[in-house]
């Protein structure tokens, strides 16, 4: 019997009720452009592992998988109060879930609050839960990505612990979450944090600070902000930081002073960034003095 099946379906909308005879499958990985209504029978396939494909997920569809490990691309279909839609998945590792909305909302906490072995979690909607900095269950994260805004831009109400509560994350990605000072403030503390990447208006203001000694294990940083104009980082900050990328950052302007004393500083590249290019000119740039010591500077236009 079949263990693995992958398929590109481009027009296919719905799958088979006989999927539900392939009682040894254990990875599914579909590629198509349609939302795919499942059959019940499938999600009571007891050895499935890994499933990769744009599904509607109902709210009591699941059986009782305890080998899934991978749940990529679902979509939640009528999640709804605080009835937890993946308890019987409770030994998921890779969670990613699109098409969110605030009626999903306590239904999607409490599947995060049964978790306790998720290692990484993407969230596509909007608002998207803050709580996912603040969850007690999902200490053993490392990968999270955030795509929407979060329903509480400056954090959740027990920010203060989250060096605690996320001890092991160490990627984060960002785009369109329209977070505040005080949220990034809020990341800093991640202790283990070594990669952050903020894309288009990620972050709401024209401002952005790094406090001091904030980003303690930070290695590489990635900023595509357009509404920026400056940027501040206080000395102490990013002791470790090997890599920066600045993307259409077009109305910063000028470059943090700091990043003169990061001898960690590896590399630095500059998207779509003229002005910053002018500035940074050897010998006759006002930032010249702060990337001089660093071995490999690339703009790309």
């Amino acid at each position: 019997m079949s263990r693995y099946l992958g398929l590109r379906c481009g027009h296919l909308e719905k799958l088979p009720s006989t999927i539900g005879n392939l009682v040894n499958l254990q990875s599914l990985i579909l590629g198509g452009r349609h939302v795919l209504e499942v059959p019940a029978a499938f999600w009571r396939i007891a050895t499935l592992r890994h499933v990769v494909a744009r599904f509607a997920l109902p709210s009591r569809a699941l059986g009782n998988l305890h080998s899934l490990q991978t749940l990529h691309g679902v979509q939640p279909r009528g999640w709804g109060g605080d009835y937890n839609p993946l308890g019987k998945a409770a030994n998921l590792r890779s969670l990613e879930l699109g098409e969110l909305t605030s009626e999903h909302a306590d239904a999607l906490e409490a599947a995060l609050e049964n978790l306790d072995l998720l290692e990484h979690l993407a969230l596509r909607g909007d608002p998207l839960p803050s709580s996912v900095f603040s969850v007690p269950s999902l200490r053993r994260l490392q990968s999270l990505r955030l795509m929407g805004a979060m329903d509480a831009p400056e954090g959740p109400s027990c920010a203060e612990d989250v060096r605690y509560i996320r001890p092991n994350l160490t990627r984060l990605s960002m785009w369109n979450t329209e977070v505040g000072q005080k949220f990034v403030d809020m990341l800093a503390e991640l202790p283990s944090l070594a990669e952050l990447t903020m894309m288009y208006d990620s972050y709401d203001g024209d401002r952005l600070a790094f406090v001091e000694t904030g980003f303690p294990s930070l290695q590489k940083l990635k900023l595509g902000l357009p509404e920026l104009e400056e940027w501040t980082v206080a000395p102490g900050s990013m002791p470790g930081l090997g890599t920066l990328t600045l993307c259409r950052c077009a109305r910063m302007q000028m470059l943090p002073e700091a990043l003169a004393g990061m001898r960690e500083l590896e590399e630095v590249v500059l998207y779509s960034m003229p002005d910053i290019v002018s500035r940074i000119k050897e010998d006759e740039g006002q930032d010249y003095h702060k990337v001089k010591h660093v071995p490999v500077i690339q703009t790309i236009y």
